[in-house]
């Protein structure tokens, strides 16, 4: 859950502020010194909700343009803040934690990370003046208030999840103003705004045919314009997945124990970072496609060695994220725990093993039950849950997907599962998820209970 804490020691002795009186202000919005694209968003958004709400202009300056004695409103860190504050204060702050205050006559708003002073202003905006959005087919809720008087305040807050990413559509502000740090692709090859993400990542989920297209029809084959090579499956099969009947097939898998797939498939991610060096995350995971892995007895003794369906690509995967551990420091690979015929079931490692420091594991229980959380004695839940516990054990690094309603009616008929939600949510912060995107089926329909499903899985994260 969103964690507030509040503390005023000295704060109570100091005259209540006058934000605005009859629909003027006194206050100037003043920039950081060191302005990024969300603190530009930030400042514009304050700007345009407070005149909203007040009526009354609020003058935006730099920070070395500030004259005068009038009050300020600071959002992010000048050397005036630092002043008042006696240093900077985000060196005690957790990434991503941030404050909201008064000072004397002026109000401070700031925080770390990328977003950390966007997220001040929203909070400063919702818990100070009332400021509400519940859905992005409607317009914020604001109460015009001509003259707003504050009491002296002081309030940290932090996020449940270091990531939270929700699908994009309809009103983008929508998400950014709910504390929404991440949105794969969206921020990254095809930004649409200025907005930065926490991590960028050019490539979401399900990238193996994405790297290595086996025809040019195939619906990753185009996901990478740079891409040279369309038709692997015509000139090298054995890069593909062998079928049961002992024939290759380029509608299962990538053949993960073949060593010059292998070569083929880093040579094309280093590529990759050579063409986007600002992408920070490199997903490489499995087609969305069911069935075993590969029927080779290569990968079947892959299988066998980590004692799980997904052997072959976490023996590649270890590999993978050792070289670029030594090339490419700072850079994650991210892939999916997916189905429990496939990589749901993590890897049996050496006593005391651990996977690499810079692997994000996606768990994503597509087969569970909709209607019930990992409480529940179902004992298909139960071993989902034991599977995310198990992960949490051996990576540093897990996120995790909700899935609100089901892949079927659900998106179209209510579903009474808002409790499942947010218990869901709860089990998997206790189980060490630290990153959580919601496959929200529906939701951008506006349909069924999707809407309050959005409301409280927002508050939650």
């Amino acid at each position: 859950m969103l964690l507030i804490a509040l503390f005023f020691p000295h704060a109570l002795l100091s005259a209540d502020i006058a934000l605005s009186t009859a629909g003027k202000t006194q206050f100037r919005i003043v920039k950081p010194e060191a302005v990024s694209a969300v603190d530009d968003y930030a400042v514009t958004t304050l700007a345009d909700y407070l005149k909203q709400i007040t009526g009354a202009e609020f003058p935006v300056l730099d920070a070395d343009k500030v004259t005068g004695g009038g009050p300020c409103l600071y959002v992010g860190i000048s050397a005036a803040v630092k002043e008042k504050l006696g240093g900077d204060p985000r060196a005690v702050l957790k990434e991503q934690e941030h404050v909201s205050r008064s000072q004397g006559g002026d109000l401070l708003l700031y925080g770390k990370g990328v977003h950390g002073n966007l997220h001040a202003v929203m909070e400063f905006l919702e818990t100070s003046l009332g400021w509400r959005w519940y859905s992005l087919f409607e317009k914020p809720v604001l109460q015009a208030s001509p003259t707003v008087m504050l009491k002296p305040f002081e309030r940290k807050r932090g996020f449940s999840f270091r990531s939270r990413e929700f699908g994009l559509l309809g009103d983008h502000h929508f998400s950014y103003q709910r504390g929404l740090n991440m949105a794969s692709e969206k921020w990254g090859i095809r930004s649409e705004t200025g907005f930065a993400p926490y991590l960028r990542n050019d490539k979401f989920v399900h990238s193996a045919f994405a790297y290595i297209p086996p025809t040019p029809d195939t619906v990753y084959s185009r996901s990478f314009p740079w891409m040279e090579r369309m038709d692997y499956f015509a000139t090298n099969p054995e890069f593909f997945s062998m079928h049961a009947n002992g024939k290759r097939t380029p509608a299962m898998q990538l053949c993960f124990s073949n060593p010059a797939l292998r070569q083929e498939l880093t040579r094309n991610i280093l590529k990759h970072l050579t063409i986007a060096p600002g992408n920070d995350i490199l997903t490489v995971d499995a087609a969305d496609n069911p069935d075993a892995f590969c029927y080779c007895p290569e990968c079947k003794a892959l299988e066998a060695k980590y004692q799980s369906p997904g052997g072959p690509i976490y023996d590649y995967l270890i590999e993978l994220c050792g070289l670029l551990q030594k090339q490419h420091p700072g850079k994650f690979v991210k892939t999916l725990a997916y189905r429990r015929s496939q990589t749901q079931k993590p890897p049996v490692l050496p006593t005391g093993g651990r996977l690499p420091e810079n692997l994000i594991i996606a768990f994503a229980p597509i087969e569970d039950c909709f209607f019930a959380d990992w409480n529940h004695p179902d004992a298909g839940l139960q071993e989902t849950y034991h599977d995310l516990q198990a992960w949490s054990r051996i990576t540093s690094h897990l996120w995790a997907w909700l899935y609100p309603n089901p892949w079927g009616s659900g998106e179209v008929l209510p579903v009474g599962n808002l409790r499942r939600n947010i218990n869901q949510m709860r089990l998997m912060h206790k189980a060490g998820v630290e990153g959580v995107f919601t496959d929200h089926r529906g939701a951008n329909d506006r349909s069924g209970l999707s809407e309050l499903q959005n409301h409280l899985i927002l508050t939650a994260c």
